[in-house]
């Protein structure tokens, strides 16, 4: 007989139950891997399923890294689609008929997203624009 198990995290697993396991770890997305799925797919699929023109939204890529870096905890990128789409549906409702276009810099993301769910950053006095990591 052959048991599978999944788990995030080890930690929560009993010590007796660890002890008879064979434990295969399995990598998730890379950073970079995490930024070109959002660019390619992830971005232009919430851009068009909220009704937002492309040429009215800019995501730099700092931006995108910054989500990859300290939005999407997991391995993979669910997490990125819901919040994605959470921004898209704010920036929807905060632009109404304006027509000026939007860059997505870390400050946007800061007001659409909330803190930071993988750690937290803090502002640098000499760079107020510019988030750092602590």
């Amino acid at each position: 007989m052959l048991f599978i198990c999944t788990a995030n995290q080890l930690d929560p697993v009993p010590a007796p139950l660890l002890d008879r396991m064979e434990i295969i770890e399995l990598t998730g997305y890379t950073e970079e891997e995490k930024i070109a799925i959002a660019t390619k797919y992830l971005i232009p699929r919430q851009t068009k399923e909220n009704g937002i023109d492309p040429a009215l939204i800019e995501f730099p890529q700092e931006s995108i890294a910054l989500i990859a870096r300290h939005y999407t905890r997991e391995a993979g990128v669910r997490s990125w689609n819901s919040r994605s789409a959470r921004s898209a549906g704010s920036w929807r409702a905060d632009r109404g008929g304006h027509k000026e276009k939007l860059v997505i810099t870390p400050e946007v993301i800061h007001e659409f997203l909330g803190g930071s769910r993988c750690g937290w950053i803090r502002r640098s006095p000499s760079a107020p624009s510019a988030p750092e990591l602590r």
